[in-house]
């Protein structure tokens, strides 16, 4: 038992370096807990929940184990933080920080008040709740680039007395995570997963896949399966005399060359350029994107869908619209097409588009953004340029064929997102292309509210002018005989580019500027000198920025990742907002998370634009330095410190997707070389760079 464990019991939170270490967003929510894992070996065992004790709210003392915190964290969490790998260091873990000491007298008068209730969890004998858990296989061996995803066949059996009600009681599979070598150093708390209800008698079999940080490391980890009640308990926690059922993941470090050899991946060798890290960082992008599909249920039947990377389980909008032309390539049509059509399954009547939807039917949407919609429109124009599946366009989702639906998510953005002074669409204050708003620290950060602070933004703006013309160009493939529409959209983006210019750029500085306040916010900072690479790189993939602006954008982002010593070109805010100007956790310090990390996301977009002005051999320098760094860490991740240390999660889309297009740009600028000169190579184009630098 933790020496700490009996303040947890009244209340008290885990001490500071304690809890996990945290960096990205999460599709799962997180529950503080107090036993320390026991090494066991059974991959079987009967589990208990006593009903000795009525229930109590969470500001009394608990009768036994500890509290857990899940819904209150989950109603003012804005984003559900990802433990970052733990077991590179093994003093991370459930061991208590060093050089902090409790008082001797606080902990015998807590020691005093609780003992009777300790007394009464050790002597409970009536259980209302029970469960058996089995588990195969007992051992999964396995290699960080193994495609097949293997994964536990869990069965849960309700061995109690009363039936359960998983979704209203909060009821769900998790498991608890060690170093086998280590029994101290772990990760208690999870991710979950969903059970059927169950009669007493009844199993449920879950399969549940090894934990997908864990590729990025190698070693023997122990999984000790369990059930959670949120805001309850652990089954097995709260009666030590059960055994968690357990099993063990062996994992090998694999190797980028033999994962160029893998069957599956054989498109891969189509886009090489012989330059090795940049084929390699391809074989990677490749298996990125084989890993990224799954499952989801609809009415139309079961939908295989790109989910945004190994610790979101959900379809996100504008993952796939920054992948999608590469899943086509790597995957072929299904996969692609997926993610487009599940979020047509949940637009809304007034043509709104959510954010994610999850395998379960359940969807959300961040009203701080608007650049859901757009995205829908780009995927879709992605999807159909690089497939020529026009047929898509006709075809009916809940009774509107696709074409009119991509219609009605302009028509909302234009007719309801909309500032009428600058005609430019509007957005809550985030961080360049952001999700979080500066005005909270929790979930009221991802919604707009009354008061909340409105901006017009370049990222916002600039991807709704990509959106217009991808649908004007949607509209003539299909044929479509209103001429009178594809003029109104025609002037909406010409007056869309005119006025991003005339408000958002910047000719002293030479940039767009982040955005423009359109409701008054004192902020100790000026957002003017502040350069936002993303909304940037995009605004010239609009055709918003002219040839001279662009070189300009592209000036800048050099110079500032030079003067910041940056890994890559894709530091996304130069300078990053001060400590604490932005109040969630995860943007509060500068150079973190959106907050001035490198995201190859939004630094791609700006080398497949330089590619197509005057600076292509800095074009493949910059491409070179982001292949060298996924090289090392072996996966595109979310994003990345100024030193491009890998954070967040790993096989992510966005960044994947993004590499396979500014690959297939520099094959086209080599192939437009060779025009004139046959034994053109993207080698000559990366040395004109380096004697450049010279």
């Amino acid at each position: 038992m933790l020496p700490y464990a009996v303040l947890l019991q009244v209340g008290f939170a885990m001490p500071r370096g304690v809890d996990p270490a945290r960096g990205a967003l999460l599709p799962h929510r997180f529950t503080l807990t107090t036993r320390a894992l026991r090494r066991r070996s059974a991959v079987c065992s009967l589990l208990h929940f006593p009903s000795a004790h009525a229930a109590q709210a969470l500001p009394g003392t608990l009768p036994c184990g500890a509290r857990t915190f899940l819904g209150t964290l989950a109603d003012d969490a804005t984003v559900w933080p990802t433990p970052q790998l733990l077991y590179h260091a093994q003093q991370r873990g459930f061991a208590p920080p060093r050089g902090r000491f409790l008082s001797i007298r606080f902990v015998f008068a807590v020691t005093f008040v609780i003992l009777s209730r300790i007394a009464n969890c050790a002597d409970a004998t009536a259980y209302e709740w029970s469960a058996q858990i089995s588990v195969q296989p007992a051992l999964i061996s396995s290699d960080e680039f193994d495609l097949e995803s293997p994964s536990f066949r869990v069965s849960v059996k309700n061995t109690g007395t009363r039936a359960w009600h998983t979704a209203s009681e909060r009821l769900s599979l998790s498991y608890h995570l060690r170093a086998a070598t280590d029994s101290g150093s772990g990760r208690f708390d999870n991710a979950r997963f969903a059970l059927a209800d169950l009669q007493p008698g009844q199993s449920d079999e879950v399969n549940v896949p090894i934990p997908p940080d864990l590729r990025m490391t190698s070693g023997k980890f122990i999984l000790a399966f369990d059930i959670v009640r949120e805001d309850v308990a652990w089954f097995a926690t709260r009666n030590a005399a059960h055994r968690f059922p357990e099993t063990v993941v062996d994992l090998h470090r694999g190797s980028l060359a033999e994962l160029r050899e893998k069957p599956a991946l054989q498109k891969a060798k189509a886009l090489a350029v012989g330059i090795g890290d940049i084929d390699l960082a391809t074989s990677l992008a490749f298996f990125t994107l084989y890993k990224s599909p799954r499952g989801f249920r609809t009415p139309l039947g079961n939908l295989t869908a790109l989910t945004a990377g190994a610790t979101y389980p959900q379809s996100w909008i504008r993952d796939c619209a920054t992948g999608v032309a590469a899943a086509y390539l790597a995957l072929g049509n299904s996969a692609a097409r997926d993610c487009i059509v599940l979020q047509l399954l949940h637009q809304a009547d007034d043509g709104s588009v959510n954010d994610w939807v999850d395998g379960d039917g359940k969807a959300d949407k961040n009203t701080v953004e608007s650049d859901q919609e757009s995205s829908l429109v780009i995927a879709a124009g992605q999807y159909i340029a690089i497939s020529a599946d026009t047929a898509f366009l006709r075809s009916r989702i809940n009774g509107v064929t696709v074409l009119d639906r991509l219609g009605r998510a302009l028509d909302y953005v234009w007719t309801l997102r909309r500032d009428a002074e600058t005609g430019l669409v509007l957005s809550g204050h985030t961080i360049d292309w952001g999700d979080v708003s500066i005005e909270a620290s929790g979930r009221k950060a991802l919604y707009l509210g009354p008061q909340s602070p409105r901006v017009v933004g370049v990222y916002t703006n600039a991807m709704y002018a990509i959106a217009i013309r991808d649908y004007l160009r949607l509209r003539a493939i299909h044929g479509a005989d209103r001429q009178h529409r594809d003029a109104r959209w025609t002037n909406r983006l010409h007056l869309l580019r005119s006025n991003m210019s005339k408000y958002l750029w910047n000719e002293t500085k030479g940039y767009f500027v982040m955005h423009r306040h359109i409701t008054p916010l004192n902020l100790p900072t000026d957002e003017s000198a502040m350069f936002a690479l993303g909304g940037n790189a995009v605004a010239i993939e609009a055709g918003v920025a002219t040839t001279e602006q662009a070189d300009r954008i592209v000036g800048n982002a050099l110079r500032l990742q030079s003067q910041y010593h940056a890994a890559t070109i894709s530091g996304v805010l130069y300078p990053p907002f001060a400590e604490g100007v932005y109040p969630h956790p995860l943007l509060r310090k500068p150079f973190q998370y959106q907050n001035g990390g490198l995201w190859d996301w939004f630094g791609l977009r700006l080398v497949r634009a330089m590619f197509g002005t005057d600076h292509a051999a800095a074009a493949c320098t910059a491409l070179a330095q982001i292949a060298a760094k996924v090289a090392r860490n072996k996966t595109f991740s979310e994003w990345d410190d100024l030193d491009g240390r890998a954070e967040g999660s790993p096989d992510y889309l966005g960044a994947a997707g993004q590499y396979v297009a500014a690959v297939r740009e520099l094959n086209s600028y080599v192939a437009r070389e060779r025009r004139l000169a046959p034994s053109f190579s993207a080698r000559d184009l990366c040395a004109q760079a380096a004697q450049a630098e010279r």
